[in-house]
């Protein structure tokens, strides 16, 4: 919309003659910075979401990837947790 439509739209509401032109031109610059910030906020919304999903997106790949090619240390983890648990079990006097 632009400042002249917000303009006629105040002018066909009444405004004009009871306000003043000078204060239809700042309502509508008003309106104007509204909507450019509106605009703006869904923008960087938006990009934000593309820039999260890509990460996402690049992180489970990295992750495959990463599992496919060291697959010995992959396994590390797992070993490390089992020992874990058996200590656990030890503590709790179950082995």
């Amino acid at each position: 919309m632009t400042r002249e439509d917000i303009i006629k739209l105040a002018l066909e509401a009444g405004i004009g003659p009871v306000y003043g032109y000078e204060s239809i031109e700042r309502f509508a610059a008003l309106v104007a910075a509204a909507e450019r910030e509106a605009i703006l906020d869904e923008w960087c919304m938006c990009v934000q979401s593309d820039l999260e999903n890509g990460v996402k997106s690049l992180n489970e790949r990295a992750a495959e990837k990463w599992l496919k090619e060291y697959p010995a240390i992959s396994g590390f983890h797992a070993a490390i947790r089992a020992s874990g648990e058996d200590a656990i079990n030890v503590i709790k006097g179950n082995l």
